[in-house]
């Protein structure tokens, strides 16, 4: 299989367009419109590429500085620390909550219990 293409291949090589293919090729390059360079279209495809470089370059240069500095602006560790004094400050609301739970629960048992006490003190009739 691979000698069958090698052989193909040899045979390619010696390949080469014929005379007519040739002329009419070049001729049809040739009568194609070419416009002269002058000095105002140099300049204005010189303009036009260094415009185009300098928009994009400055637009990438805004959105960097649009992604990046947004984090700058929108600092989240002011944010962060607001939020972390209003988490102290429920925290110790919560915990003051839990120690006036606790002590009404420990006064109300030691209520039940001087209760239950005094039952069994009483004497039995």
């Amino acid at each position: 299989m691979e000698e069958k293409i090698l052989q193909i291949l040899k045979r390619g090589k010696g390949l080469s367009p014929d005379s007519d293919f040739k002329k009419r090729s070049y001729e049809l390059i040739l009568s194609l419109p070419q416009k002269p360079k002058t000095i105002f279209t140099f300049f204005k495809t010189e303009i036009r590429e260094n415009l185009t470089f300098g928009l994009s370059l400055s637009l990438a240069s805004v959105l960097l500085i649009i992604i990046f500095g947004g984090s700058f602006w929108n600092n989240p560790s002011q944010n962060n620390a607001a939020a972390s004094r209003e988490v102290v400050a429920e925290a110790e609301r919560i915990n003051f909550d839990i120690h006036l739970r606790e002590a009404r629960y420990f006064t109300e048992s030691a209520e039940e219990v001087a209760a239950i006490l005094d039952k069994i003190n009483e004497p039995i009739e």
